[in-house]
Formats: C-alpha cells, sequence, structure tokens
C-alpha cells in the first residue's frame, strides 16, 4: 500500500497536505487545496453542502459562487482530478491516502483478524488528518 509511481493524480493528507501528478508536487492555492481536502475526506458531497461548509460565514450566494470558481479552476488547470457533477467528487482514478487507510480497516474489520500487516502499520500508524489546519484556517479566503 502507499502511494506508488503509477501515472495520474495522488492527494494526500495523512501528515501533511499534497497532491501530485505522476510523482510531481502540484502547486494548488488555498481555495482550491480546502475543496480537494473536504472530497478526500466526506467522498460525494452536494455542492450547496460543500458550500456551506467551506464558507460557513458567507451568504450562501457568495459561498456558491467561491465554490463555482473552484471548482472552474481545478477543473481547467488541474484536470481529471474532480468528475464536475453535482454532487461533486474527485475523479474515481485519483489516489487518495486516507481512502487506503479506510480500505485497510475494512478489510482487517471484514476478515475479522487484529493482526495488521506489517506493510501497512505505516500507513494506520500516519494518520494525522491535515495537521496545522483548524477552523479558523478554513474559514479564511
Amino acid at each position: 500500500m502507499g502511494f506508488s509511481a503509477t501515472p495520474g493524480w495522488d492527494l494526500r493528507v495523512r501528515g501533511y497536505w499534497q497532491l501530485r501528478y505522476n510523482g510531481v508536487s502540484v502547486e494548488v492555492g488555498a481555495r482550491q487545496q480546502r475543496l480537494l481536502a473536504a472530497l478526500a475526506l466526506l467522498h460525494t458531497q452536494p455542492r450547496h453542502v460543500l458550500a456551506a461548509l467551506l464558507w460557513p460565514d458567507s451568504p450562501e450566494r457568495q459561498s456558491a459562487g467561491n465554490l463555482r470558481a473552484s471548482v472552474f479552476r481545478i477543473s481547467h488547470e488541474l484536470p481529471r482530478l474532480l468528475s464536475a457533477t453535482d454532487p461533486l467528487r474527485l475523479d474515481a482514478a485519483v489516489r487518495v491516502d486516507l481512502r487506503e487507510v479506510r480500505e485497510l480497516i475494512t478489510e482487517i474489520t471484514l476478515t475479522g483478524t487484529r493482526l495488521v500487516p506489517p506493510e501497512s502499520s505505516d500507513l494506520l500508524q500516519e494518520a494525522n488528518l491535515l495537521p496545522g489546519w483548524y477552523e479558523a484556517g478554513m474559514r479564511n479566503g
């Protein structure tokens, strides 16, 4: 498990936030980072839910506009990262480290074993989500 050299998008939200394409880090604006992180954590969400979550202190019209602008920017600058529909979601081909942790936990739960495969122990131990991100940071921008 863990990120591989498989071509395409990799999104990391455990330990630190990082987006890579074909192994190369990609710079992303703060608003777009928050949107991508929300989708990594929450999966598929209706646009109005994401707008309210990401811009809770803004009027509905403004938060919807912020979301539209972020989706537009991601769709044009980072192709094939989003499935830009409603509900909104990351493209199925995007590798998300948190998804791997969840899949491992499900596998352990379904098999009834409490043993963690040695190659997976690092994956579970690094389960710090977005350290340094906090509510006030989410409200800025």
